[in-house]
């Protein structure tokens, strides 16, 4: 497109057609300027002219954002995170939470100490129903237990995903492979504990850091409260 042929169409702009496309539907400037049209360069500068919210470098939050087409991941040492940025203990650098914590927390009917830690009963860092896990007060107490209470105090190198495992799963387990032995009741309020702690269409444009570990939307824990 010719620069006269760019001005031309970055005057035909709309405002609220701008922000609909960077906001509701989360697209980048990149994305939006294609689909208008016109140059990156006019959306930029319309953005700053009018004080627009954008998500400049891709969609911050919602279905467009890369965790939410799978809020699951699994890590180096076979864990899983589950993306809940809105967690007190989510990772600043992933917005994620261990499923074993979230997990356990449902359990107890309140959030965890950063102190305390879940551990695996068999070894398998990804089998997370709870008659798997014990919690410990602290990492001191996990390893004191584990390292002079068990058989076989540290995972097998036999277990895929178990650190330091030499069998690495290339592939996340589902949640019918985590959660097998869950109840079902548990497994329903661990949905809910995790979709309270996930960025709503309100939080569309923002930056991660602009929401992080602000809270649950909605009271947690609401059954145990009523119990």
């Amino acid at each position: 497109m010719g620069k006269r042929a760019d001005n031309l169409a970055a005057n035909l702009i709309d405002r609220d057609h701008l922000q609909m496309l960077l906001l509701q539907e989360g697209l980048t400037q990149r994305q939006a300027a294609d689909i208008l049209g016109v140059h990156i360069r006019s959306i930029e500068r319309r953005v700053l002219k009018w004080g627009l919210q954008t998500a400049r470098s891709g969609p911050r939050a919602g279905p467009g954002r890369q965790e939410w087409r799978g809020r699951r991941s699994l890590d180096k040492h076979g864990y899983i995170g589950i993306f809940a940025p809105l967690h007190q203990h989510a990772r600043s650098s992933t917005g994620r939470v261990g499923e074993h914590r979230l997990v356990m927390e449902v359990v107890l009917g309140r959030y965890l100490d950063r102190s305390e830690v879940p551990d695996h009963l068999d070894n398998v860092p990804w089998h997370n129903w709870p008659d798997n896990l014990a919690l410990y007060p602290s990492n001191a107490d996990h390893l004191r237990a584990t390292l002079t209470g068990r058989t076989q105090s540290s995972p097998r190198r036999s277990i895929p995903g178990a650190h330091p495992s030499n069998q690495k799963l290339v592939r996340c387990p589902s949640e019918l492979e985590t959660l097998a032995l869950c109840p079902s009741e548990i497994r329903r309020r661990l949905e809910h504990h995790i979709a309270i702690h996930q960025p709503t269409i309100e939080h569309l444009g923002y930056a991660r850091r602009e929401f992080l570990r602000a809270g649950a939307w909605t009271a947690p824990f609401q059954w145990a409260s009523m119990g």
